[in-house]
């Protein structure tokens, strides 16, 4: 593999992982543009790992906090950390069999069709909630919710954060509650993740390692202190910003694409 479209990966992987916008699609667009070099499963595994490392460091306290205050019967911190593990729950079930009917996918065309709904359904959630009062769902409830719409993230071009986010809107969830939840669901969720591919990779033959270690672990450390400005930024700024930035960028991306598309 080509060191600049490493380097180009990491940063997409990085800047695009936690904001709604699908870093799913954006490999997916890369790859298109660059079909020789290809995103080789060992190396999106390394990168995915460099977010989840991000996401354990900012997270740190919040965890620590969460852990001991249910352990101790705080009702608070146990109900939201019930409410994660039943949001956990339907990936867990379901999301390796959905993830291999769609594994194959990876259409240029049809990841960007996928991008505009994306941004109109989370645009639409995000006004929704807006002008209507927040609810007063159990908070389980919220997180059955957002965990079975969750799901939806193992079609390419479906923004896992993104999806969640909406979800979280739509159940009454401020714009920094949705982010937060979001954030703290993908742990669970991306280590999984990680572990399944992990074991896929040493099942095939995809275990080779396309670049030198010492390149993979700069692109990784290029993804992690990219992902964790992005979690601190996010989350600081979203409640002033509010998501259309990000749901305006979706559709005009993927309109682009379709224009390309249908023009060659």
């Amino acid at each position: 593999m080509d060191t600049a479209y490493l380097v180009a990966l990491a940063f997409l992987q990085g800047v695009t992982e936690f904001l709604p916008i699908s870093s799913s699609a954006h490999l997916v667009l890369a790859n298109a543009l660059a079909p020789q070099s290809g995103n080789p499963a060992s190396v999106i595994v390394a990168l995915h790992g460099a977010t989840l490392l991000a996401l354990l460091v900012y997270f740190f306290d919040d965890i620590r906090r969460l852990l001991h205050g249910a352990l101790s019967g705080q009702s608070g911190d146990r109900t939201y950390v019930v409410a994660l593990g039943i949001a956990t729950l339907p990936m867990i079930v379901a999301g390796a069999f959905l993830y291999e009917m769609f594994i194959q996918s990876n259409d240029p065309t049809m990841v960007a069709a996928v991008l505009i709904v994306s941004g109109l359904s989370l645009f639409v959630a995000d006004r929704y909630a807006q002008s209507t009062q927040r609810r007063t769902t159990p908070l389980p409830m919220r997180g059955l919710v957002i965990g079975l719409m969750q799901l939806l993230a193992v079609i390419p071009g479906v923004s896992r954060s993104g999806i969640t986010m909406t979800a979280g809107r739509l159940v009454g969830f401020s714009r920094n509650e949705a982010v937060r939840f979001s954030f703290l669901l993908g742990i669970p969720v991306i280590f999984g993740a990680q572990v399944w591919s992990v074991v896929t990779i040493l099942r095939g033959s995809a275990a080779v390692l396309p670049v030198s270690p010492l390149a993979l672990i700069g692109a990784s450390a290029i993804t992690f202190f990219l992902a964790l400005g992005v979690v601190r930024l996010l989350l600081q700024v979203i409640e002033r910003i509010g998501f259309a930035p990000f749901c305006v960028y979706q559709i005009v991306l993927g309109t682009l694409v379709l224009v390309t598309a249908i023009a060659q």
